[in-house]
């Protein structure tokens, strides 16, 4: 009797953590809590494993946005008993992300870097703090998918390099980063959301309109239409092409500024902070 398609997919996050040895016995989970369908998934399935799991919300200061995906966060933490920790980017910084918008992009700094920077620097930083082993990131195959192929119009390939089901950490102050949805595609992730009935908020960024990763994912949408499977394919390749890779593992340093890890003297949170005016 073949299986539904909530043990499939059930069984291809397993077998993701498992054959990439994503999550080892005991270790502490930080998972990132965005008030999505991926987070609440990615979640929902990590405590169904038994997973030492602890939810993490970054308050961005986004009126009715940042409202109604804590409000999400919070119903499914609470839904699956597991502790919800929000750490507000105002207290973090001083400023809100469209506070810290407004000025950065004065200075050519594009709102989804200066929030996706901003973002992984906190998260990082307070996992680290939490005593977490891993932090469990939420993208799934079309994230990926899209990712990689921004990497490549932007000539930025090396930092596509960085991305897999594992993100393993060469320093000690940086924690190691799990994807466990990373073979499951978008479509599937919101199939198993409402089928499991996991609270989730949909609504979209008001930064994302004029970012590039919309266009890019119209056009893998497009690609996949004329050439079913291009997404598994784009991810696939670029994984053999990872293994294959010869690149070396630059060595991090201590920002000047702030003491967190950075290949530079100044680290990229820091840079748009002080393109903010947040510090002098």
């Amino acid at each position: 009797m073949p299986l539904g398609f909530e043990r499939r997919f059930e069984r291809r996050v397993k077998r993701t953590i498992m054959e990439h040895g994503l999550i080892n016995k005991d270790e502490r989970i930080a998972v990132a809590c965005s008030g999505g369908k991926d987070s609440a998934v990615m979640l929902h399935l990590l405590n169904k494993l038994g997973c030492k799991t602890e939810a993490v919300f970054i308050d961005l200061g986004m009126g009715s946005y940042t409202e109604n995906s804590l409000k999400s966060a919070e119903e499914l933490c609470a839904k699956e008993g597991v502790k919800l920790r929000k750490i507000s980017l105002k207290k973090e910084t001083g400023k809100t992300m469209p506070e810290i918008i407004k000025n950065s992009e004065k200075s050519g700094i594009s709102p989804c870097v200066a929030c996706g920077t901003l973002k992984r620097y906190i998260l990082n930083k307070k996992s680290r703090e939490l005593g977490a082993d891993r932090i469990a990131m939420g993208h799934n195959l079309d994230d990926i998918a899209e990712t990689v192929v921004i990497s490549m119009i932007t000539g930025k390939i090396e930092l596509a390099m960085r991305i897999g089901p594992v993100t393993e950490s060469y320093d000690k102050r940086m924690v190691s980063r799990i994807r466990p949805l990373f073979f499951s595609e978008d479509c599937d992730v919101l199939r198993y959301c409402r089928i499991a009935r996991l609270p989730f908020f949909s609504g979209k960024c008001r930064y994302s309109s004029n970012a590039l990763r919309p266009f890019v994912r119209k056009m893998i949408i497009q690609m996949e239409e004329k050439c079913p499977g291009a997404k598994k394919n784009i991810v696939s390749n670029f994984i053999k092409i990872k293994e294959k890779w010869k690149g070396s593992r630059p060595k991090l340093k201590s920002c000047m500024q702030c003491g967190e890890p950075s290949l530079k003297n100044l680290c990229r949170a820091c840079r748009i902070i002080n393109a903010a005016g947040i510090r002098s």
